[in-house]
């Protein structure tokens, strides 16, 4: 039997358990951790990420996966399109889908080009229109949700 002794802490041990905690967000492994580990910066900065999962809040992760290191995006990247969505759908509640920059936005979604981020949209319903802005006096890109039976082209 293997007394505490025996055991090998890694250098690296916050780390992993870092990983641990992201990859399996069902298992609460605190009740087993140090103080030491619970309190380290990179334990800590996965409970961030999941509590942003958890909330729906896309700059949080979106904010996390530009600076996170190759690993840790790689085990948040599953829940991409998840915060896509939450980000696209807050445009369309809060600003009635207007985009102020439509590179700018798909940027900031972690799209590679404007065409995968149309393809996107149109596979969740959705398209880009451009119209007048009445609030800006200019025109203006503008998400909107496709309604059934209505045209799935973008404009």
């Amino acid at each position: 039997m293997l007394s505490e002794s025996d055991i090998i802490v890694s250098g690296n041990e916050p780390e992993i358990v870092s990983y641990h905690i992201l990859l399996n967000p069902d298992s609460n492994p605190n009740t087993s951790l140090t103080d030491e580990l619970i309190q380290s910066s990179e334990v800590h900065s996965a409970h961030e990420i999941l509590h942003s999962l958890e909330s729906n809040n896309h700059q949080a992760y979106f904010k996390t996966l530009q600076q996170c290191d190759y690993l840790i995006a790689c085990a948040i990247l599953p829940y991409l399109d998840q915060m896509r969505l939450a980000g696209i759908n807050e445009v369309i509640s809060k600003l009635g889908g207007r985009m102020e920059s439509l590179e700018h936005f798909w940027n900031t979604l972690f799209f590679d080009s404007e065409d995968a981020f149309v393809d996107f949209l149109r596979h969740n319903r959705m398209k880009i229109i451009t119209k007048e802005s009445k609030k800006l006096g200019r025109e203006c890109s503008y998400i909107v949700r496709i309604k059934e039976g209505e045209e799935e082209s973008v404009v």
